[in-house]
């Protein structure tokens, strides 16, 4: 038996995850920005971990939005 997942939010779910995600993305790139170091590599690293930090953020907000 498959099953099919039907998966649909409302506009306003839609708005909130948006903001979420937005958020998220700014404070990590005013984070990266604030901490900008002369040494490119730290200064790489450290977007780095921002970078994925964020991205598993969103992954857990957005999984925690669809299964509401």
């Amino acid at each position: 038996m498959s099953k099919i997942i039907n998966i649909e939010m409302s506009k306003k779910q839609h708005l909130i995850l948006g903001i979420k995600v937005a958020l998220f993305l700014g404070i990590a790139l005013l984070l990266k920005t604030y901490l900008a170091t002369p040494y490119e590599a730290l200064n790489n690293a450290l977007a780095t971990v921002f970078a994925t930090l964020t991205l598993i953020s969103s992954i857990k907000w957005i999984t925690a939005e669809i299964s509401v």
